[in-house]
């Protein structure tokens, strides 16, 4: 307080104000009760410069703590963000001179968003290039735990199915969080389960002769290479190796890990110099038993040998069968009543039925898959073997023909593009109802795949297949029917992209119940070469 005048000066003001204790001049203490007197001066805090804070973003089910503002600021509300949106919550904000400048509180304006679903997506992904890269139990050997390999495969694909299905809508953070950790926790176990298994894997190097007919097998443990083939020969030709497609043009390395089952394949080059005639086998012993050679017509699907040399067949194809090692049958040979399986696909050909050697009938078997000749012609060993074992008459070529499959023509080709509609890119649907498969290319032994699992949907089906990544694959191809023959309503989906693992059929009949096959294709210049078709699976529409 200044004597003078009577002013008083506040230095310093706390948050309840400040208390002043002043003393009347002696002068003047006759005019007052009391010569000292206290005050109570309140002085608020002015109020800051601050900028409310714009464009602050939380995530769905984040606590409301957790969203971050800038410096000074700070939630005066409390909870968690549960819905996707935008949101209002108090805020304040503290100056860092709190004597002098009050807090303010406003409320700020919170955007709500769904979790960062990034690490999820790769964990889905990587998921799925394991189960498409894991072995086909149906076609590799597993010494044990093959029932736990199967098991943590329709684990890995449930779950990757039912994470891929939340990413349509938005995620809690926590959730999230729990799919990454439950995800990487399966892909973890499946790789440490396929890894154990792989010392105990066994895969087959199929090793095929002249023409691909006949082959001899070698088992190799996985990740080793396949034990060398000496070099082989037959009569009349020179041996150049071994390759690994049967176009003959890509050598196999014998130093080549195995990691699956394949098919190698052997060159040969006729041998002008020791037979100006390779293709007619002499009998160097006795050819007074030597008929010739001997076509067996078998496009009617059933011959009877009665009246001719039948013997002599009989003995010819057997033989072939036992020394030649070219086809196999079913170990029943009492009497001539036998299975054989000439091309050696898993798949019995024809039937040898007759209690006398008299009287033989070959009959084609449903399960038959040749559309073309088969030639059997003896090799000199074969032929002295008969000669010792079996002193009747025999042939030393035999030509089996079967039906033969037209070759597709340009024309044809045309006619069946026009009838395909596009509708996208990767996927063609053609409405065949009764495609000929006369007029299809057909490679036995080319890849295939199978179809893994079929979801019923309301008037669709969602396909799932296994991929399919042998060299020259170049898509699938999907039939569906009512029809569990495929004869009648049937209709065609073309995949043209062989990463492409599923897809939706749509616009089906409610309540029916649908067959549904799977095969691969190759290009053959402008024609398709496809795979046998897969096993068929079939589920009723919603």
């Amino acid at each position: 307080m200044d004597p003078d005048t009577g002013e008083v000066t506040i230095v310093d003001v706390g948050n309840g104000g400040a208390v002043i204790t002043a003393t009347v001049l002696d002068e003047y203490v006759k005019y007052y009760e009391s010569p000292i007197a206290n005050y109570t001066v309140i002085i608020e805090r002015a109020e800051p410069e601050y900028e409310i804070p714009t464009d602050v973003t939380g995530i769905l089910g984040q606590s409301l703590s957790d969203v971050k503002l800038p410096d000074g600021w700070g939630w005066r509300d409390n909870g968690y963000l549960n819905y996707i949106g935008e949101f209002t919550y108090l805020a304040g904000y503290v100056p860092k001179d709190t004597a002098r400048y009050k807090e303010v509180r406003v409320n700020l304006t919170v955007t709500v968003v769904g979790a960062d679903t990034t690490e999820l997506e790769r964990l889905i992904d990587d998921g799925l290039n394991l189960y498409n890269g894991m072995p086909d139990l149906d076609y590799y050997y597993l010494i044990q735990d093959s029932t736990d390999l199967q098991k943590k495969r329709e684990t890995l694909i449930g779950t990757i199915t039912h994470y891929n299905s939340c990413l349509n809508n938005a995620l809690k953070i926590d959730q999230v969080n729990a799919y990454v950790n439950t995800l990487s926790n399966c892909i973890n176990e499946t790789n440490q389960l396929i890894t154990t298994l792989r010392d105990s894997l066994t895969f087959v190097v199929y090793f095929y002769g002249r023409n691909s007919h006949g082959y001899f097998t070698k088992k190799v443990n996985y990740g080793k290479p396949v034990e060398s083939i000496e070099e082989i020969s037959e009569p009349g030709y020179i041996f150049k190796g071994w390759f690994t497609d049967e176009a003959l043009t890509i050598p196999f390395d014998f130093s080549t890990p195995i990691t699956k089952s394949i098919a190698v394949y052997s060159k040969w080059e006729k041998d002008e110099s020791t037979n100006p005639d390779p293709g007619t086998v002499v009998d160097p012993s006795n050819q007074k038993n030597n008929q010739g050679s001997y076509t067996l017509d078998l496009t009617k699907g059933k011959n009877n040998l009665k009246g001719i040399p039948s013997q002599a067949i009989a003995i010819t194809l057997i033989y072939i069968t036992a020394l030649e090692e070219k086809a196999k049958w079913d170990e029943r040979f009492a009497k001539f009543n036998s299975k054989i399986d000439l091309d050696c696909d898993g798949n019995y050909d024809i039937e040898i039925t007759g209690s006398d050697v008299k009287d033989i009938t070959y009959v084609v078997l449903p399960t038959n898959s040749i559309e073309y000749d088969i030639t059997y012609t003896f090799s000199k060993n074969s032929l002295e073997t008969i000669e010792n074992d079996n002193p009747g008459p025999y042939y030393e070529k035999l030509v089996i023909v079967f039906k033969e499959r037209p070759a597709i023509t340009d024309n044809q080709n045309a006619d069946q593009s026009q009838a395909q509609t596009v509708n996208d890119n990767d996927k063609v649907n053609t409405e065949s109802t009764d495609r000929a498969e006369a007029k299809e290319n057909i490679d036995k032994k080319q890849k295939t795949t199978k179809v893994s699992k079929l979801d019923a949907g309301k008037k669709s089906i969602t396909v799932t297949w296994k991929k399919q990544a042998a060299k020259g694959i170049k898509g699938y191809e999907i039939q569906y029917s009512t029809d569990k023959n495929f004869k009648n309503n049937v209709k065609t989906v073309t995949i043209k992209k062989t990463k492409t693992t599923s897809t939706k059929i749509k616009k089906l009949k409610s309540k029916k119940k649908y067959y549904v096959r799977i095969r691969t294709y190759k290009k053959s210049g402008a024609a398709k070469v496809y795979s046998n078709w897969s096993k068929t699976k079939s589920v009723k529409v919603k």
